[in-house]
């Protein structure tokens, strides 16, 4: 997530998110697959092809229930910059830095804000340990993305405006702006192809309760 859809999870605005996640091979040819629901025996969606005897069983990544943390982009202190993310001691030795956060409330947030702030780290390598934000899993569901309707953009955290361009598109629908948005995450996906994607809602929780 961009720092801007995590505020907007962490206001409970945003609480579901639509992924492409699993589905590259039915994608490729989006218009060429129907989908047949939940296959319960083989614990994902089936999908059949149209003209040819073809099956695929497409495994959600997240299953209702489940709790997981946000990744964000991050940084650790100058001094261990060589250090790989899992051997980075926990946050009450060194202080973390999270992009996106204004300097003044960073220094809420590190044990140590006087530190001298290291490279920025990709989301993908934020150990869980250093995760601010849970989120708890709904049932997942199947969609085509130009499905989405006003009310499911405002649930992706929509509120008249562009949140990756901060533009305001007061005369435009959620859609609209949900399309825009899309594309400007996903560039080699465009919202016009309509591709298949994986819907989970979801809610945040309280790191303790886990």
């Amino acid at each position: 997530m961009t720092p801007l859809m995590i505020q907007e999870t962490v206001d409970k605005r945003k609480n579901v998110t639509r992924r492409l996640a699993g589905l590259a091979e039915i994608n490729k040819n989006p218009d060429d697959w129907e989908s047949n629901g939940w296959a319960g025996s083989w614990g994902g969606f089936a999908f059949n092809h149209k003209t040819k005897n073809a099956t695929r069983i497409i495994k959600p990544r997240y299953h209702a229930g489940e709790v997981v943390y946000i990744k964000e982009a991050w940084a650790a202190i100058k001094l261990i910059d060589s250090v790989k993310p899992r051997d980075i001691l926990p946050c009450n030795y060194y202080p973390i830095w999270y992009k996106g956060v204004p300097d003044w409330q960073q220094h809420g947030i590190n044990p140590w804000p006087g530190g001298d702030r290291g490279k920025w780290r990709s989301p993908l390598f934020l150990p869980e340990r250093f995760a601010r934000y849970f989120i708890r899993m709904g049932e997942p569901r199947l969609e085509r993305l130009q499905e989405i309707t006003e009310d499911d953009a405002k649930a992706e955290g929509l509120r008249g405006k562009d949140i990756a361009t901060q533009d305001i598109l007061s005369d435009k629908p959620m859609v609209y702006t949900y399309a825009h948005l899309w594309d400007s995450i996903n560039p080699s996906h465009p919202f016009k192809n309509n591709y298949w994607v994986m819907v989970y809602p979801f809610e945040l929780v309280e790191k303790q309760g886990r």
